[in-house]
């Protein structure tokens, strides 16, 4: 029981940090403004009609999921155990509770944001990183909690069922989220194409207030699902490995609790680490702020390189492999952020280039942005195979060495999900001060704070996707090893590495049709909205936010209902009908499918939204040229890679994974 005393009591005290805060920051007094306070209201609405929505859905799909192992249980005669399917429950629920719990929490902070952007930008960017952290703590320590709870009052097994709940959370979240977020992103480009006296950025158009309600539900909540179901996969990796070895006579059993242990302890100096960080930049903000959210992280990954190594000593673990193998996940993770920046970023010259002959088209944008995915995507596979690579000769093949480079790429969650947070916060707060007509100096103000969040652009898509390929390229292997294949691989194999290959494409093709229904359907509820409710046109009433949330999230999660299902049910009849031996070939085949994809279209997607940033700011013609058009149609193509397409994959390689294991260790 006392393994577990350190990670639980950081937990804790990572939730009563975000709660304190929280307390003192709306509890203090301020006038955000009439204006300002009815659009934050507006968007509060909204984001129920979210919350709502997403508990009656992840309710439904947990329950089907429950009864759909049952069924395949009683007609095959195999075992369950309750206790993974409690926790697996219990994963789901506590990760949407902390979805919903932050999801009240943003517009309420934004008034607060606002009063306090009144007088100097350092104050506005202070508050809206204070804010990050409150909602970062919450949503980061419950899920935390949870997992050492699992593990305390049950055993570190149960952990499993506890990361698929996680997973299948997450899998509403970020990719119902990014559907919300990029149909209305791409109605607010393109309702004037349709409705000629529709404004595009407009207090009274609800597609306006709709973008920014997708940008909390996208970056904030759907974002940090995102990492934290990654950060739950880590964490089963080496549950997985440890439990092989131990099934194999490799090791005994003090030693494989040490190795379930190890990751924990580690994540837990992370979560430690920020809250140090956090104070630190608290005074780095008085004096410059610019580039702060990143210089913490870096101060993380050095401090939690250094305390790793003293974690391994208390420990007892030996192995200076294990030790080398977190070092190259800390190196890998900055690697390929840095260089998701220099390819992705309007800082440099790849994104230069291409706004440079923006002027000549829509074709020739999109034929510019593809090619370089396409390029940019080599880049990525050669990275993983070199961490990966580094990581096996490190270890000395001792393959849970890959595990733990994986937990070396998330040490930073934390300071991640932080950093990812600050973006939505600033942006929200800059143009709900423009719509509201506020002063010069809250809107600048904002605005500097926006700038701020480009410095970590970088630690968004590209990042998410290197970690999901390096955890799942882990799970594979875990999966090999506890499946005893041999050498001889059978024709089913193949069979189902062919149908995973499929699963990926059918998958992808799903969801864009539904973000395309979802558009329409968005939409025609702006247009119904100024043709029905009077005075609308003249800004005497106001948009009916509720309703149009609710079109959009229906839409949305509709959307997911045959994605779901290929997602679920396909290794789930595999695994049961056919055997072990076609759901490895699926989990491979998706694997494979995915590698091709998913770093290809993040690098599409952050190429043409940086692109249009950097027109934005003036160059090139800015907002007034022919330019500027052009770009604009372009980027819609990226909204939807960016925000639904790239994440859709990566949650997609994860969860066929842990079905898979799901079904293969758990119940045949």
């Amino acid at each position: 029981m006392d393994i577990y005393l350190f990670p639980l009591a950081v937990a804790i005290l990572l939730l009563i940090v975000g709660g304190g805060l929280a307390f003192f920051v709306l509890k203090e007094k301020g006038d955000a403004g009439k204006k300002e306070s009815d659009l934050a209201k507006l968007i509060e609405e909204g984001l129920n009609v979210f919350n709502k929505k997403i508990i009656w859905s992840v309710l439904q799909v947990f329950c089907y999921l429950i009864a759909i192992v049952l069924i395949f249980s009683f007609f095959y005669k195999k075992d369950y155990y309750w206790l993974q399917l409690f926790s697996f429950l219990t994963g789901g629920l506590l990760m949407c509770f902390a979805s919903v719990l932050v999801l009240k929490l943003a517009p309420l902070m934004l008034l607060k944001i606002l009063d306090k952007s009144k007088s100097f930008a350092a104050d506005s960017v202070k508050r809206i990183y204070i804010c990050s952290n409150i909602l970062g703590y919450l949503i980061v320590g419950l899920v935390f909690l949870g997992l050492v709870l699992n593990a305390l009052l049950f055993d570190a097994y149960s952990v499993i069922g506890y990361g698929l709940g996680i997973m299948v959370t997450a899998f509403f979240l970020r990719i119902g989220g990014g559907i919300f977020k990029a149909a209305t992103d791409i109605t607010v480009d393109n309702i004037e194409k349709i409705e000629k006296q529709i404004p595009a950025f407009d207090r009274r158009n609800p597609a306006t207030l709709l973008q920014m309600i997708g940008e909390y539900i996208g970056k904030v909540v759907g974002f940090s699902s995102d990492i934290l179901s990654s950060f739950m996969f880590a964490i089963i990796v080496c549950v997985l490995f440890s439990r092989a070895w131990l099934q194999s006579g490799f090791i005994n059993l003090y030693i494989a609790d040490k190795l379930v242990q190890f990751p924990l302890y580690i994540v837990s100096l992370g979560l430690l680490a920020y809250l140090v960080v956090f104070l630190v930049s608290l005074l780095r903000i008085k004096r410059n702020f610019h580039n702060f959210l990143l210089e913490g992280i870096y101060v993380m990954v050095v401090f939690c390189g250094v305390g790793t190594y003293f974690i391994m000593r208390f420990l007892e673990i030996n192995k200076a492999g294990y030790f080398l193998a977190y070092i190259v996940g800390l190196i890998g993770a900055v690697v390929i952020s840095f260089t998701s920046e220099y390819l992705t970023t309007f800082k440099f010259k790849p994104v230069k280039k291409i706004a440079a002959q923006v002027e000549y088209g829509t074709a020739i944008t999109l034929f510019n942005v593809f090619a370089k995915g396409l390029k940019n995507n080599v880049i990525f596979v050669v990275y993983m195979l070199v961490i990966i690579l580094a990581s096996v000769l490190v270890s000395l093949f001792d393959f849970y060495g890959l595990a733990i480079t994986a937990i070396g790429m998330l040490t930073a969650i934390s300071g991640i999900v932080v950093a990812n947070m600050f973006a939505p916060l600033a942006s929200t707060a800059n143009k709900v001060a423009m719509l509201a007509e506020a002063s010069e100096t809250v809107i600048n103000n904002t605005k500097k704070a926006v700038q701020v969040s480009k410095t970590t652009i970088a630690l968004g898509n590209g990042f998410a996707t290197g970690v999901s390929f390096m955890i799942t390229f882990s799970m594979c292997l875990a999966l090999f090893m506890l499946a005893g294949v041999s050498g001889n691989i059978s024709g089913s194999f193949f069979v189902g590495a062919i149908l995973g290959l499929c699963v990926v494409f059918l998958f992808s093709g799903f969801l864009l049709s539904g973000l395309v229904k979802t558009i329409l359907k968005t939409m025609e509820e702006v247009a119904r909205q100024f043709k029905e409710i009077p005075y609308l046109y003249e800004d005497k009433a106001r948009p009916d936010v509720t309703k149009a949330s609710l079109v959009v999230a229906i839409n949305a999660m509709n959307s997911l209902i045959i994605p779901a299902i290929v997602m679920v049910l396909v290794p789930i009849l595999l695994g049961y009908v056919f055997g072990k031996e076609m759901l490895l070939g699926l989990v491979l085949g998706v694997f494979i499918a995915a590698l091709g994809k998913a770093y290809y279209w993040t690098s599409i997607g952050d190429s043409l939204s940086n692109t249009r940033y950097y027109i934005d700011e003036g160059n090139y013609g800015g907002k007034e040229s022919p330019t500027y058009k052009n770009i604009v149609d372009a980027e819609n193509f990226g909204d939807a890679f960016k925000d639904m397409l790239a994440p859709g994959i990566n949650i997609l390689i994860r969860a066929v994974s842990i079905i898979a294991m799901f079904v293969m260790i758990l119940v045949i």
